[in-house]
């Protein structure tokens, strides 16, 4: 069913004529893949092929929306053999909505639900929380050359570096952070913070060309220790930037400048996907057991119930 489903959306991409209905193809899409029938599919699957049938002891309910199959929360509910129920039968709630600016939360949407505070992750926003838990901002310094003009809309990887700001609608504006190690690569540190915790640190290595994500594919991507990278004092500022922007679960993009030593965030991500690219099979396993870990602990601390074990 699951290579099905990826193979049909495969062909309908290729076909010339399916383009010009794309919109319409893609909420229809996109309804199928958040389908519970589907959720059932890919979990049941995966539990036979992997022999691990032991039941999460947990129900989530996600809302206003469900993940899609990208998504890393529904790939450990898959994984985790979780439940996913109505709102109503849940044990614990993830607020989730894939936007950039979230409408007021959902009626009766339980405090402890995850993510119940996040309404704001654009990079304005990023920028000014960044700018009061740091004490230095995102914005370019004055004088600056060259600087670097983004969308302000989460996920857009659209970042180029221009002498002066366009000025244009929906973009900001930041500056260039020197993250270069020498005149062909660059480096950054995708960080998950879970419940006031790191949960795990990738260091990403790309090429200088691609610096801003615009194809999402890095050299590699290797999982480190935060306490070597990070000062304490900038862990406990990682950690307040999320509870500032209300993430109880979130991955950031954190980039240091090699001048000034400084550390910026210049992404906050609530629904973050599957595996970031360039990691080895050693380094996925290692993902993966801090994610089903972390993930698993995540949920316990949100149940309207107590749970001793998973």
């Amino acid at each position: 069913m699951m290579e099905f489903i990826e193979r049909s959306r495969s062909v309908l991409q290729a076909t010339p004529g399916i383009r010009r209905a794309a919109p319409a193809l893609s909420a229809t899409w996109h309804s199928v893949d958040r389908s519970h029938v589907v959720y059932e599919t890919r979990r049941r699957a995966w539990q036979v092929e992997h022999r691990r049938r032991k039941r999460f002891p947990l129900r989530i309910a996600f809302t206003p929306e469900a993940p899609r199959y990208f998504h890393a929360a529904y790939r450990l509910c898959v994984r985790l053999n979780v439940d996913v129920v109505p709102l109503a039968e849940a044990d614990v709630v993830l607020h989730w909505a894939d936007v950039t600016i979230r409408n007021d939360p959902p009626p009766g949407l339980d405090p402890r639900a995850i993510n119940a505070r996040v309404c704001d992750i654009s990079k304005r926003h990023v920028g000014e929380v960044h700018g009061q838990v740091f004490g230095y901002d995102l914005g370019p310094e004055p004088g600056a050359t060259e600087v670097v003009e983004k969308s302000d809309t989460n996920s857009t990887h659209d970042g180029r570096i221009v002498d002066r700001p366009s000025g244009a609608p929906g973009m900001v504006t930041e500056r260039l952070i020197d993250n270069r190690l020498d005149e062909h690569l660059v480096s950054d540190f995708r960080v998950s913070v879970k419940d006031g915790g790191i949960a795990w640190t990738f260091r990403r290595y790309r090429p200088l060309g691609d610096r801003f994500m615009q194809s999402g594919r890095n050299l590699l991507a290797v999982v480190v220790d935060a306490d070597a990278y990070f000062s304490a004092d900038e862990q406990t500022r990682l950690l307040a930037l999320c509870d500032a922007i209300g993430a109880d679960w979130a991955e950031l993009d954190v980039l240091r400048d090699g001048p000034s030593g400084r550390l910026y965030v210049v992404d906050v991500n609530p629904t973050p996907a599957f595996p970031i690219t360039g990691v080895d099979g050693t380094q996925l396993a290692t993902y993966w057991r801090l994610e089903e870990q972390g993930f698993a602990a995540l949920l316990r601390g949100h149940a309207r119930v107590t749970t001793t074990s998973a």
